[in-house]
Formats: C-alpha cells, sequence, structure tokens
C-alpha cells in the first residue's frame, strides 16, 4: 500500500494497530519524554468521517503503533501472566501535503523530507520493523490524562535498537481477509466497518461526478540519501 499523490487524498489509504484503553479500564500509560520505538503496526482504517468547529470531515485515516522496549509491562491473556513491552500509536490523516502531520513525523524520522518522486508512490508499509525516537506528552481529557506522541525523530548513530518482539502487522483497507480483520481490536474492526459504509456513500454521490484529470510531468530524479531508514 503506498501514498499516490494524485489519488490519495480521494482514494485508498490506511494503516496501523494498537489496544487503546476504553470506557472505564484500569490502564497504564507511558511516560512522558523520548522514547525508543520499534513501528509494529501499521493499520489502514479507509475514509472516516469527524467533526471539528462545526464542520464534518471525510478522511482517510491511518494508524502507526509502536513498542517501546524499555518500558514494560504485565499482562494477562489468556489466563496466563505475561510480560513485554509497552505501546503507544496515533492515528493520522493519511495525507502527505506538505503541512500534513504524518508526513512531517515521516520526514523527521528519516532524516530528510520527500522527493517529488517519491512523493508520488511512498508504501508506508516501509516504516514496519524500524526504529525512531518518540516525544510523549500527556494531556487530559475527560477527567482522564492520555499519553499521545507529540513528535518522531530519527535515531541517533550508533545506539543500540532490539528486535521487535511482537508480530509486525498491517492491514490493508482495500485489500484483506474476513481474517485479517477479525484479528484486529473490536474497536479497530468497528472503524474499518464505518470506512466501509462511508466509502460506499462517496461512491454514490460520485456515481455521476466524472473524475478528475492532472497531466503532471514527473521529474527525471533519484536522490538517495545516506542512512535513511526507509
Amino acid at each position: 500500500m503506498g501514498f499516490r499523490k494524485d489519488t490519495y487524498k480521494e482514494t485508498d489509504m490506511s494503516l496501523v494497530l494498537k489496544d487503546e484503553p476504553r470506557e472505564d479500564r484500569e490502564y497504564q500509560i507511558l511516560d512522558s519524554g523520548m522514547h525508543l520505538g520499534i513501528c509494529v503496526q501499521v493499520i489502514d482504517f479507509g475514509p472516516q468521517s469527524s467533526t471539528y468547529n462545526g464542520e464534518v470531515k471525510e478522511q482517510n485515516k491511518v494508524r502507526l503503533a509502536f513498542e517501546i522496549p524499555d518500558e514494560r509491562i504485565e499482562y494477562e491473556k489468556d489466563g496466563e501472566k505475561l510480560e513485554g513491552p509497552m505501546m503507544i500509536g496515533k492515528t493520522y490523516t493519511a495525507s502527505m501535503y506538505t503541512m500534513a502531520t504524518l508526513r512531517k513525523h515521516l520526514a523527521a524520522w528519516r532524516g530528510r523530507d520527500f522527493t517529488e518522486v517519491e512523493l508520488m508512490g511512498f508504501d508506508l508499509t516501509d516504516v514496519l520493523g524500524k526504529p525512531c525516537m518518540i516525544s510523549v506528552v500527556h494531556r487530559e481529557y475527560e477527567g482522564k490524562t492520555y499519553a499521545n506522541i507529540d513528535s518522531i525523530s530519527k535515531v541517533m548513530k550508533g545506539m543500540a535498537v532490539p528486535d521487535p518482539e511482537g508480530t509486525l502487522i498491517s492491514f490493508d483497507f482495500d485489500d484483506h481477509t474476513p481474517e485479517q480483520l477479525a484479528e484486529l481490536p473490536s474497536w479497530m474492526q468497528d472503524k474499518v466497518e464505518d470506512g466501509k459504509k462511508l466509502l460506499a456513500e462517496q461512491k454514490a454521490r460520485a456515481r455521476d461526478v466524472p473524475p478528475p484529470h492532472t497531466d503532471k510531468d514527473v521529474p527525471d530524479m533519484d536522490v538517495d540519501g545516506d542512512e535513511i531508514p526507509f
């Protein structure tokens, strides 16, 4: 799955996975500050509807989730007590415009911005398994404190990075099986189903609208940077 500069705004895109706190469940949040993270989940939610300042927006959403190997948590699964790395994730609007948060975070992560050629087809799954530094801030919402990803940056040269402990997971909204959908947490399954319904509505509204036409030359350039992780 990749970003195609001329289509990502109105068509497919999304990716990421993480079990988030829901309702009144007790949960442990990640400390604020800088943490080494490893991207282990890229989940495509497809188009999602949201309201901000009274304006309804329909945007494709994608989620990235990270293991934090230096921060551990105990949990129970199938009656067995286990221990593993804490997780944190962030849901982004699937946009590669200059001012988009996703593009800013990816550019800082890789150590340079994207070329015009790269913007024509960047595959977001390339970040799976890649390490980064994550700046975590705490914010309060409805009386509870949540840990949020504020920024992402490149790992310092020579820094020891362990292998991911969990399975690397990607979920493609446009190309997945029922079994792959069933493996997602229920709240993610709900988002994917919402995306399918909204996509059907968008297609119905656009049935009689001719597709946009673009004719832009692609520059002949192939720029490789040293030590760019993806």
